[in-house]
């Protein structure tokens, strides 16, 4: 607690390994049409069936917003691969 107190959160994080010059900081969210990805360092977004077929994907080219379309899909799980800062996440998805 005195650490996190007296030096800060960035002390923490450099001390326990953490790199945090280089973090991902972005934000997913999605509606039954739409999925947006909005944060600095994106590099593409993909969209996966949940077999791992890609249905989707866009550069972010200089944009910091990526915008999938979920219009034409059934009902289901997806999956949902982010690429920021040469980094990649994974997030599933799912559409009622």
């Amino acid at each position: 607690r005195d650490l996190v107190r007296s030096r800060g959160l960035g002390d923490v994080y450099k001390r326990q390994g953490i790199d945090t010059q280089n973090a991902i900081n972005y934000s997913l969210t999605h509606n039954q049409q739409l999925v947006t990805v909005h944060g600095k360092g994106l590099q593409r977004v993909r969209l996966y069936t949940i077999n791992g077929l890609l249905i989707n994907e866009q550069a972010a080219t200089h944009l910091d917003e990526v915008n999938l379309s979920l219009a034409h899909l059934v009902p289901g799980v997806y999956i949902v691969q982010v690429m920021a800062n040469n980094q990649v996440h994974t997030h599933r998805l799912f559409k009622r």
